[in-house]
């Protein structure tokens, strides 16, 4: 029984890595467009754009667990009745 939740600690670390990833990305981002000055608009329009992309990406790593998670449990009952 303890080897079957060793893949989904494996998956549980990967998601966790992304979203660390996308979080310390957003910070970052929001970290630079707070000290840009009113005249460079080339790089606070730039800024916005990671910031932007790091929000997507965040919501998408979620909905895609979230998803997964939910499809597990019926994809397992499918197959194992086959068994």
């Amino acid at each position: 029984m303890g080897t079957e939740i060793f893949p989904l600690l494996l998956v549980l670390a990967r998601v966790l890595i992304f979203v660390i990833l996308g979080i310390v990305i957003l910070v970052s981002a929001l970290s630079g467009y707070q000290m840009m000055h009113e005249k460079d608009h080339a790089k606070r329009e730039e800024l916005k754009k990671y910031i932007l992309n790091a929000l997507i990406a965040l919501t998408i790593v979620v909905i895609v667990y979230v998803v997964l998670v939910g499809i597990g449990p019926a994809f397992n009952i499918i197959f194992n009745q086959s068994a």
